[in-house]
């Protein structure tokens, strides 16, 4: 279970760069609505660890604010378009980090450092296959990419793939799904979306699903998290993340 908490950290530490120019407004929250582990339902402890994951993304059109709690951990990430920037924060087991950086800046280390580059995205989308979601009509979007891996000693990387139901009615940056820096070509936002890592004896999939949808939003809902936060750099984050999964 260590190594999982380490990949959700290194999965959840860094925030998409594929913004809309102009946000929708309103409240949107995801909860878990499946988990499997090699194709087959999740053991219980895996459930019980996972399945209270969720959710809650907060946005005025401008600013763009998730938060993100699973397990032992909460990740608020907040993106400012008119200013380009990202601020994260993460609890973690009694540990707090900042990491704030320029979006523009986030692309650039990603591309520079990452052994995995982010022109490995494969999209497909599927207008035939659609679904009303919330009262939203969705089509299916796949995504294949490859995610740096914790683990791998010649970082060949581990293979991530997504299977989205996506409403070109709302425009919420798509941050909240993967948020790993790479750019999804995606013309909408995913109310529905599972994904799938790894591969052989280890692969997990996790389904997520848009249970409410607000149009208005409390303007409190969009403030930092309050707290004695260590500022990081994302490199030294990553190192750090890197560490914890066992990486030498």
């Amino acid at each position: 279970m260590k190594y999982l908490k380490s990949a959700f950290c290194l999965l959840l530490c860094s925030v998409s760069i594929a913004a809309f120019s102009q946000l929708s407004k309103g409240m949107l929250k995801m909860e878990v609505n499946g988990i499997k582990m090699n194709g087959e339902d999740a053991p219980p402890e895996m459930s019980s660890m996972l399945g209270s994951m969720d959710i809650s993304i907060f946005s005025d059109g401008v600013i763009q604010k998730s938060v993100l709690n699973m397990m032992m951990m909460k990740t608020i990430s907040i993106i400012d378009t008119k200013s380009d920037s990202t601020h994260i924060y993460m609890d973690m087991m009694g540990k707090k980090y900042r990491i704030s950086e320029s979006r523009k800046s986030k692309s650039d280390y990603l591309n520079d450092r990452l052994p995995v580059k982010q022109d490995n995205s494969e999209v497909k989308e599927f207008p035939e296959d659609t679904k009303e979601i919330l009262g939203f009509k969705c089509e299916r979007v796949e995504v294949k990419m490859k995610l740096a891996d914790p683990k791998s000693k010649n970082e060949e990387g581990q293979d991530l793939t997504l299977k989205m139901y996506v409403t070109k009615d709302l425009r919420f940056d798509p941050s909240y799904v993967t948020q790993t820096g790479k750019k999804l070509a995606i013309n909408g936002t995913p109310l529905e979306y599972n994904m799938t890592m790894g591969a052989g004896t280890f692969q997990m999939e996790i389904t997520m699903l848009a249970k409410e949808f607000k149009r208005d939003v409390d303007p409190k809902d969009l403030l930092a998290p309050t707290g004695n936060f260590k500022e990081y750099t994302m490199e030294q984050f990553q190192a750090e993340m890197s560490k914890m999964a066992g990486k030498n």
